[in-house]
């Protein structure tokens, strides 16, 4: 008997010690290699460690010797990225570290990923320490990035990002855009800013109006209560800015003689407009559903397409950002 309760509590130690450390090298001898977790995709491989426990990256070096494209290991317990993890993962194109909640981010964890072109960091718990002005420096190629989810309090550097189509970083705790901090993102369209805590909205916080390829603006539900007389001014033809959810309904007025001076079509009180359109021309759903044609046509495809997320969290991250009861579409 007494020998049965020692295996026992044998076997509840193991599992226990295995519990608390679990690394990609556990995992790839406990599925029998690393073929288990590869599948075919864009000349290349892709690499699923999703939902495996994970705690640390000790041997994902294995998959280094494969060209691997795609490489997910969302929702996982990652505690660390070590530096130059990826380093010879020459070809890697895709990366999604989400929903590891104790991750830290080092310096040169993405020391010479200089392939990358999507990176998605949401739901990480990532603060402002764990990021320096060269931890993207080599991510020159990065078109997406995902860092919503999170507790930053401003957005990290991204001084060499000038590739930069889509950036996320909505609900965070940031409570202000430093003056030309996005300057340099020439080729920015899409950029969500919603569900923070900033106060003030200016022409400085956006990247040059005559350069800018900006179509979407979101800073909707912030706690905005000052707008910069040349916010609207300084955005380019044919961008949209949403504004719902601050305080700003004693300056309903005044937004409104703005759209008519720079020929922004404002719907509703809402504060939401579109350059180059007037009121009279289209209505208040055709002006909404114009608004998030950038969501489907750019952040869905590019999340879809690369399992950034799975079907039921995808239609839940769309519906937070669109009300399908105030949009019309096609079917409607």
């Amino acid at each position: 008997m007494y020998k049965k309760i020692y295996a026992m509590l044998l076997m509840w130690s193991t599992i226990s010690l295995y519990g608390a450390e679990k690394t990609v090298r556990m995992v790839v001898e406990s599925a029998g290699g690393v073929e288990h977790f590869l599948s075919p995709c864009d000349g290349g491989y892709s690499c699923d460690l999703s939902c495996q426990g994970i705690t640390s990256l000790d041997g994902l070096e294995l998959f280094s010797e494969s060209p691997v494209v795609r490489c997910n290991i969302s929702k996982n317990n990652v505690t660390e990225l070590p530096d130059r993890v990826f380093e010879r993962f020459y070809d890697l194109k895709v990366l999604s570290l989400a929903n590891n909640p104790e991750l830290k981010i080092k310096e040169e964890s993405f020391y010479r990923a200089g392939r990358l072109g999507i990176l998605d960091l949401r739901f990480c718990n990532l603060t402002d320490d764990q990021f320096s002005r060269t931890t993207f420096v080599d991510l020159g190629s990065l078109i997406s990035l995902f860092i919503s989810h999170n507790s930053l309090g401003q957005l990290p550097s991204l001084t060499y990002q000038g590739s930069l189509q889509i950036l996320d970083a909505s609900y965070n705790k940031i409570r202000v855009v430093p003056q030309k901090w996005l300057s340099r993102l020439e080729r920015l369209e899409v950029l969500y800013l919603q569900h923070n805590q900033i106060e003030i909205a200016y022409r400085g916080m956006l990247p040059v109006a005559s350069r800018s390829r900006l179509r979407t603006v979101r800073l909707d539900n912030n706690r905005i209560t000052e707008i910069a007389a040349d916010l609207v001014e300084g955005l380019p033809d044919s961008c949209s800015l949403d504004l719902r959810g601050n305080c700003l309904e004693q300056k309903a007025d005044e937004l409104a003689a703005v759209c008519e001076e720079y020929g922004y079509a404002q719907v509703e009180k809402t504060t939401v407009f579109r350059k180059g359109e007037r009121s009279g021309s289209l209505c208040a759903q055709e002006i909404k559903k114009a608004l998030y044609d950038d969501i489907e046509e750019k952040v869905v495809t590019h999340m879809v397409k690369y399992n950034l997320v799975d079907a039921d969290s995808l239609e839940r991250w769309v519906q937070d950002r669109v009300d399908p009861r105030k949009i019309r579409t096609d079917e409607a």
